[in-house]
């Protein structure tokens, strides 16, 4: 399908580089549903976290973020795979890591997913995992007088009241 006809739908395909652009180009809670189908394990964990921050930054309340990632045991066959031509070396070379359920709820949860909205199972045998987060509304409002910066979600740095950096 061309991209003249997807437009002719309604459906706007948006570039982002998840290694370079440190914002989403949509605006807060204006997304119900964002994928990253075997994108996960292809940015280091500083980026990951900043970009699971912006994923739930543009969703919508009760808004779903789905992903997926091969599980950590299949690096090995991953491996044989691209050696015998099966799949690219150059796709398997850029996975920074590999995950496991256990490494990939906190991260979620780390990025203000509750821990009630994750989900998570495998497929195609176990040799890939999924997750699915749901964006709970919040319960309280933010105070107006701060606003996170994307150098703060990238430090990982939080504001109260009484802090001096703001």
């Amino acid at each position: 399908m061309t991209i003249a006809r997807l437009g002719a739908q309604g459906i706007c395909l948006q570039s982002f580089d998840a290694d370079l652009d440190d914002r989403l180009p949509f605006d807060d809670e204006s997304l119900s549903v964002v994928t990253m189908l075997a994108v996960y394990e292809h940015l280091a964990e500083p980026r990951l976290r900043l970009v699971l921050s912006e994923v739930r930054r543009v969703l919508e309340p009760r808004g779903v973020f789905i992903m997926t990632t091969p599980a950590h045991w299949t690096d090995p066959l991953l491996s044989v795979m691209a050696s015998v031509g099966l799949i690219s070396h150059e796709e398997l070379d850029e996975h920074q890591r590999s995950h496991r359920h256990e490494d990939i709820k906190p991260l979620l949860e780390q990025a203000g997913f509750g821990s009630a909205g994750v989900r998570m199972g495998y497929f195609e045998l176990g040799m890939n995992l999924w997750a699915c987060a749901e964006k709970q509304p919040s319960t309280t409002a933010s105070p107006l007088w701060y606003a996170p910066s994307v150098g703060d979600a990238r430090q990982g740095l939080s504001a109260s009241a009484g802090d001096s950096r703001h």
